[in-house]
This record gives structure tokens, C-alpha cells and sequence, in this order.
């Protein structure tokens, strides 16, 4: 579950975040930049590996502490 939601917004998410700690402009400015730049891919630049793992480690914390 943890993957499927970092692969469909939390990796946006969190990528816009990061664009906006490191460049100026509106949330919309910097991921139009990006579109143009890399297109829809974009986006997604850096989710395999670094973005899956990270997925997956939240999902087993998660999981580790609902079962408990």
C-alpha cells in the first residue's frame, strides 16, 4: 500500500517540496518547469530505487506496528 501511494503522489509530493526548499517561485511555476524540461518523467526522476525504498521502509514501520 506504502509503494502505491508514494508512486501515485507521494513522490510528487515530496518532489515539489524539494523544489520549493531549493528554488524560488510558485508551486506551479516549478512543476511546470519541470514538465517542459523532463516532461511527465520527470516527475518521477529518482522514485527507482530511492523513492521505492523509502516507500517500502515506511510500509514495513507501518505494518510492523499495526500488527503489534
Amino acid at each position: 500500500m506504502a509503494w502505491i501511494y508514494e508512486f501515485s503522489i507521494g513522490h510528487f509530493l515530496e518532489f515539489t517540496k524539494v523544489l520549493k526548499q531549493t528554488k524560488q517561485g510558485s508551486y506551479l511555476q516549478l512543476v511546470q518547469g519541470i514538465m517542459r524540461e523532463k516532461g511527465v518523467v520527470g516527475v518521477w526522476d529518482g522514485f527507482f530505487p530511492w523513492g521505492s525504498i523509502q516507500a517500502i521502509a515506511k510500509g514495513t514501520c507501518v505494518g510492523v506496528y499495526v500488527r503489534v
